[in-house]
């Protein structure tokens, strides 16, 4: 199975950080399966680093070193993915999730046809067949 991983899985799965669930570290484990981190999440990282919020241990290329250690493939990022980011559909209760990158990292699985590993459960409120939620 092809996996994109959200960003916040692929950072905790690269620390081996105690948040990411069993669930998730068993697909990370699992042989059959294939790892994509997305450059979408590089981007990620690097705001998260510069504006401090998030007091992560690695810059961006720490990160990306981390993960190609860990197995994990790059995903480059096509505008067919973004433009797609524009076309989910939500049915979820409450407000739509706006986060841009959570919307860009499952349009980006979509268009790649990859299962997307979240932890975020408004996520799955897309109702995209290829969300796994961990």
């Amino acid at each position: 199975m092809n996996i994109l991983l959200d960003s916040c899985i692929a950072i905790w799965a690269v620390l081996d950080d105690m948040r990411l669930k069993k669930k998730a570290r068993d697909y990370l484990l699992d042989e059959g399966n294939n790892i994509y981190y997305s450059a979408a999440t590089v981007f990620e990282v690097d705001i998260k680093k510069k504006s401090r919020n998030d007091n992560l241990e690695f810059n961006t290329d720490e990160f990306i070193e981390l993960c190609e250690e860990s197995g994990y493939i790059h995903l480059p990022l096509s505008g067919e993915a973004i433009a797609h980011a524009n076309h989910l559909e939500w049915i979820g209760k409450g407000p739509e999730h706006l986060d841009p990158f959570d919307r860009i990292l499952l349009a980006h699985a979509i268009v790649e046809n990859m299962h997307f590993m979240t932890g975020d459960s408004r996520i799955p409120q897309f109702k995209q067949n290829c969300v796994i939620e961990v």
